[in-house]
């Protein structure tokens, strides 16, 4: 990881120098410029807003003793303070393209404390990046770190992006076919409609045509009203059968 900081260690608490492996962490080295007021600022954020912090014992660059700090994981960054109280971090770690596991616990010396820890270690895909290498009294803690340190990654927070808007994508598709066949059942309920109050115009004139008919019985029908009737009730009859039709595929719809 490229930088210009005063406030990185000279022993290098940031996974830099080396290109990654990874393509995606080798893009990101190349777009990524951390100064002095960045730092700052990323590390008043991770106060904050961290996804974990807490106090880890951290192993010294020399392997010979355990110094107890203050970390606080931010999206893919690792600061590490003094205490809980300080303003300025001690250190960042970069964890894009780590690989972070639980470790054995090795022999106590002589002079160390016997009570029981618990060890993990983040390993840089850098050939030059020496691995990080933490401890704490609590198997739950261990793990939870172990965890958060794992998922701390921007390929996860891309991927996971990706894979939410192609859900949302797919549910606006869902959305926007139901809107339009909501519009078309709409429309064919409102043709049906009209059919329907078409035909009942129709029934009543034919009521009434029928009515005169009957209040003048002594007048024969000519053989051109007749077939016109014959007419009027295949007509009648041919738009009530293409009306039944049109419900029937509404309410299968």
């Amino acid at each position: 990881w490229a930088h210009r900081s005063g406030l990185l260690p000279a022993k290098c608490d940031c996974s830099g120098g080396a290109e990654p492996a990874d393509p995606l962490a080798a893009n990101m080295q190349k777009g990524m410029r951390l100064n002095d007021g960045h730092i700052t600022y990323l590390a008043v954020l991770a106060k904050k807003d961290a996804a974990r912090r807490g106090f880890l014992s951290k192993k010294s660059s020399d392997n010979t003793k355990w110094h107890s700090k203050w970390f606080a994981l931010l999206q893919n960054m690792l600061f590490y303070f003094e205490s809980d109280s300080s303003s300025r971090p001690s250190g960042l770690y970069l964890l894009e393209g780590c690989v972070c596991d639980r470790a054995p616990s090795p022999k106590p010396s002589a002079k160390e404390c016997l009570e029981k820890q618990y060890y993990f270690t983040v390993t840089f895909n850098h050939d030059n990046q020496k691995a990080l290498e933490l401890r704490t009294e609590d198997v739950k803690d261990c793990d939870e770190w172990v965890a958060a340190i794992t998922q701390a990654s921007y390929r996860n927070l891309a991927t996971e992006h990706e894979t939410l808007m192609q859900k949302y994508l797919h549910l606006i598709q869902i959305v926007e076919t139901e809107k339009t066949v909501a519009k078309q059942l709409r429309q064919q309920i409102e043709d049906g409609e009209i059919e329907i109050e078409r035909l009942k115009s129709e029934i009543g004139g034919l009521l009434k045509d029928n009515e005169k008919i009957q209040s003048n019985p002594e007048v024969p029908p000519s053989d051109d009203d007749t077939e016109i009737k014959k007419i009027k009730k295949v007509q009648s009859f041919l738009r009530g059968w293409i009306c039944r039709r049109k419900w029937k595929t509404i309410i299968q719809d």
